[in-house]
């Protein structure tokens, strides 16, 4: 079973966080956005983060973005149990609605996601941006 907490209560992870933020598509840490991150015996396993704006043009706010699990424990439902996570974490965060935008399709929607409409970047690629609300708000 994974461990997860806010980034800002444990630090020792952040370093991995920025590094990977870099190689990915050379995006940067923002102290400001929500960082919770997942362990297991205390190893470094995954993340996400709740920003204010996603890299989008649109009104839309907060945002669930960069999910990430290390390769190597990929394809092992280590992204299903920290997505289960984010009821709980907006709740602590007093949201009651978060969205993201994706390439993937039939994923999201497993989490109670739903598509809002179709988005496209200015890269050309086509996307969804889905939408996600607590239960009873």
């Amino acid at each position: 079973m994974i461990k997860v907490e806010y980034l800002s209560n444990n630090k020792k992870y952040l370093i991995n966080i920025i590094k990977i933020l870099k190689k990915w598509n050379n995006k940067s840490f923002n102290e400001k956005d929500i960082t919770i991150i997942a362990t297991e015996n205390n190893k470094f396993i995954g993340f996400y983060q709740i920003k204010e704006h996603d890299n989008d043009n649109t009104s839309y706010s907060p945002w669930l973005a960069n999910v990430f699990i290390v390769p190597q424990k990929r394809k092992m439902g280590y992204s299903r149990q920290l997505l289960q996570t984010v009821p709980d974490i907006l709740k602590d965060q007093r949201y009651n609605t978060i969205y993201l935008h994706t390439k993937l399709t039939d994923y999201y929607e497993k989490f109670g996601w739903k598509i809002l409409c179709p988005y496209e970047k200015n890269d050309g690629i086509k996307r969804n941006i889905y939408i996600f609300k607590i239960k009873g708000s």
